[in-house]
């Protein structure tokens, strides 16, 4: 079943958690890189960097992050503006370069 969430993991836990879904994804087939594309978002506090994913997420998936001690915040239904508004964090804009 697919769960819409939105968690936020610090910088430090940022590789750490993706790295829970590469290795529950991963067969003898190969390594994964599905935990790859978590965490997306860039957050900020005004001092240290965090980092968001919002969106669909496989239940098994989920119970695995969530029984970590990664998780800083976990919102069900997903909502990126409480998230942010319940931290005191702030979306960090990348300015796109030009051609």
């Amino acid at each position: 079943m697919n769960i819409l969430t939105t968690l936020i993991v610090t910088d430090a836990d940022k590789a750490s958690a993706q790295g829970v879904i590469n290795a529950l994804h991963s067969t003898e087939e190969g390594a994964s890189t599905q935990g790859d594309t978590l965490f997306s978002v860039e957050l900020t506090d005004g001092t240290d960097t965090f980092w968001a994913t919002t969106g669909f997420l496989y239940g098994d998936d989920l119970t695995a992050l969530i029984n970590t001690d990664y998780i800083q915040y976990a919102c069900f239904p997903a909502d990126l503006d409480k998230a942010l508004e319940a931290n005191s964090l702030t979306r960090v804009e990348v300015e796109s370069e030009e051609i």
